[in-house]
């Protein structure tokens, strides 16, 4: 027999060959490695895991005294060696370090990158909690009974600086009244955040709310300080300003003007239509739609008429037989940071309706709604994290809601004929809405139901565009005497939100609920008279109590100035 030099012979037993002659090589021996217990634990930070086990056969028997080469992977690798016993078995113990988070420990044959290998993965869970940390909506400042606009945000964290996510955060206000959105919020993940809105109480100064978290006993809870300022004086009724759309030599503009008549004032010249115009909640703007550029679009500008700019764009418009791209809007955000609006933009042929968001400056217009049908009439919570709105996706008008943000796009409630103009109560509790359950040509019904879509109640029979007032407490409507190819009014009333208490306010005339003003005093009107010439709009004002029922101007689409 030949024999092999001794280097030769070191590296064949380093390959794991074993040589008897050239002729019969004995065949490389096939070493396995398999996960035998301990993958996949989760338990709390610093905690000690069940030892992680890996089983090795050679050529299918346990293989003893081999070794595994073990790395811990985390923020920093670590390496350890450990050796099979006579089952074949190795096995690491393991404890958990101050971190959170998943992590893996691979189990190889040998120290190269290449070598056979299992992976273990495991999840090391934050501890109980320990502190709350504030994290934003601290020193804000608002007008006294007025919502803030940031929310008031903590961390939970546990002993060691991890988000703990699943834990119940209350909240109390502590000194000043007002109310929150919520009492008690649960932290969510990744960060650990929960969050509350604040409503100022009345009183003029600093008001505070306390977070705090039951299981964590002594430990300092968060304390969010927010001031109430006075209010500016009330304006006079009578001058209480609107914005109005008024067609004068055939040409419709915006127009402003007080509730008396006075100070009225163009604001809008352009040649071509100019309407719909919607107060931004600060007063500071004003939206309206126009078609200067082509076919309608929104536009945006200073309350005084100033720096008119375009919003919205459409391509491909205007499209043969499609005169109007814009359906409806726009509709103002609460913090008015945002406008939403319905219109042809997306779909073939510009004959479905989808509902959009833009941006106030006019950048990040979104697209909201995806569907085969028609979606419209966009209303927004007063929180400005729901936009309620009426959709066709199902074979009639229906009452759908969604996040702002256009996701979990969900039926509100299930009635079986047409629902239409859905509208928030100020507290965001509840939604108002239309739906005509006399049939195609029935009287409508309004209809309140709250926002989660339980609690649905027929408010008002023979009734239709309900308007909540500032307070909440009570509802204009149009009263409703027929319906044929659309729905007339006769008259305007009110109701109180539970619906009792209805009051007529109105009498003999075609009428129409518009909106109530600021102050809750005055709800202004819109009533069309048609002769074969065409037909007129007029805006008229009447007092809540029913008295001082007057014409405004020759004009539609009333906005009071919030």
């Amino acid at each position: 027999m030949r024999r092999l030099a001794p280097s030769l012979l070191a590296i064949a037993l380093a390959a794991g060959i074993a040589c008897s002659d050239d002729k019969n090589p004995t065949a490389v021996p096939v070493v396995t490695i398999d996960k035998a217990s301990g993958d996949l634990q989760r338990d709390t930070v610093l905690a000690t895991l069940a030892p992680l086990r890996v089983l090795l056969l050679r050529d299918g028997a346990p293989a003893s005294g081999a070794q595994v080469y073990w790395t811990i992977i985390r923020d920093t690798i670590f390496e350890k060696t450990t050796t099979t016993d006579a089952t074949g078995t190795a096995s690491l113990p393991l404890t958990l370090g101050a971190k959170a988070g998943d992590f893996r420990v691979e189990a190889a044959l040998g120290p190269t990158s290449n070598a056979r290998r299992v992976t273990f993965g495991f999840t090391a869970l934050p501890g109980l909690p320990a502190e709350l940390r504030r994290i934003s909506g601290e020193g804000q400042s608002d007008t006294s009974m007025a919502q803030l606009s940031i929310d008031y945000v903590v961390q939970v964290l546990d002993g060691h600086g991890n988000p703990a996510s699943d834990i119940a955060v209350d909240w109390a206000i502590t000194a000043g009244a007002g109310s929150l959105t919520l009492t008690r919020s649960i932290s969510t993940p990744p960060l650990g955040y929960a969050r509350t809105r604040h409503t100022l109480g009345a009183a003029v100064g600093e008001q505070t709310v306390m977070a705090s978290v039951g299981a964590m006993p002594g430990a300092q809870p968060a304390m969010f300080t927010s001031t109430a300022i006075a209010p500016p004086p009330p304006v006079a009724d009578g001058y209480l300003p609107l914005a109005v759309e008024m067609t004068v030599n055939g040409n419709a503009d915006v127009y402003r003007i007080n509730a008396n008549g006075t100070d009225k004032t163009q604001l809008t010249t352009s040649p071509a239509l100019d309407g719909n115009p919607v107060w931004s909640n600060d007063g500071a703007k004003i939206a309206f739609v126009s078609d200067r550029s082509g076919p309608r679009e929104i536009w945006v500008m200073n309350a005084d008429g100033s720096d008119q700019i375009q919003l919205t764009t459409i391509a491909g418009f205007p499209q043969p037989g499609v005169t109007a791209a814009l359906v409806s809007g726009p509709v103002w955000s609460p913090d008015g940071a945002r406008i939403a609006f319905a219109g042809r933009r997306d779909s073939a042929g510009g004959i479905n309706v989808d509902i959009y968001v833009v941006n106030a400056d006019g950048s990040g217009q979104r697209r909201l709604t995806t569907t085969n049908s028609s979606d419209y009439g966009p209303s927004w919570s007063p929180d400005g994290r729901k936009i309620a709105f009426v959709s066709w996706r199902d074979g009639r008008g229906e009452i759908f809601v969604m996040d702002a943000d256009g996701a979990g796009q969900a039926r509100l409630v299930s009635i079986a004929t047409d629902s239409w103009d859905p509208l928030w109560s100020p507290d965001g509790r509840k939604l108002s809405f239309t739906s005509n359950t006399g049939g195609y040509y029935g009287v409508p019904d309004v209809f309140v139901a709250n926002a989660d879509g339980s609690g649905l109640q027929r408010l008002i029979e023979g009734a239709q565009e309900a308007r909540w007032s500032a307070d909440g407490t009570t509802i204009a409507f149009t009263m409703v005497t027929s319906c044929y190819y659309g729905c007339y009014g006769g008259d305007v009333a009110i109701v109180k939100a539970d619906g009792t208490g209805t009051a007529l306010l109105t009498t003999g005339g075609t009428l129409r609920a518009s909106a109530w003003s600021p102050n809750g005093q005055w709800i202004s009107l819109t009533q069309t008279t048609c002769s074969r010439t065409g037909c007129v709009d007029a805006v008229r004002l009447v007092r809540k109590n029913g008295t001082g029922l007057r014409n405004l101007a020759t004009a539609s689409n009333a906005s009071w100035k919030p």
